[in-house]
């Protein structure tokens, strides 16, 4: 988040404005945190696989990846998501054919939407904002710069 759009951010809370005014940067950032809206992070494989494995999706996905008579573009999906999940690299669900693949998931019946909705909550999350950054944005409403 940029100071211009934190100071908005500010300016939009009873609360965080209050704070800003009396030079309560910490409670202000705090305050900050909790209002401003959340950002996309990737997901770690673990937590990709402890979904998937609650949801017994994990299972069904290493079944229909090996069953010939399973769909080749099952298969191939089943075989993709195991893949980059067995990787160890995180996944972004910010990238639209990674959204995409886990809405097909959730057609085909590999996933359930369960399932998908507890991976999708995970790759969300709050803002970090500092009173360094609560400063930084107020600075050119305050008598010499920062507080």
């Amino acid at each position: 988040m940029t100071p211009i759009e934190l100071l908005a951010l500010i300016d939009g809370d009873t609360v965080a404005s209050g704070k800003a005014a009396i030079g309560d940067d910490s409670g202000c950032a705090a305050r900050c945190i909790v209002i401003a809206p959340p950002v996309r992070v990737p997901v770690p494989a673990a937590d990709l696989q402890y979904e998937a494995m609650i949801g017994m999706s994990w299972g069904v996905m290493k079944v229909k990846a090996s069953q010939a008579e399973v769909a080749l573009e099952i298969r191939a999906l089943c075989y993709q998501f195991i893949d980059q999940v067995q990787s160890g690299r995180p996944i972004d669900f910010a990238l639209p054919q990674v959204s995409q693949m886990l809405a097909a998931m959730v057609a085909t019946g590999i996933v359930s939407q369960a399932t998908a909705d507890a991976i999708i909550a995970k790759s969300w999350a709050p803002q970090t904002i500092t009173a360094n950054d609560v400063s930084a944005a107020m600075s050119p409403r305050r008598p010499g710069g920062r507080i």
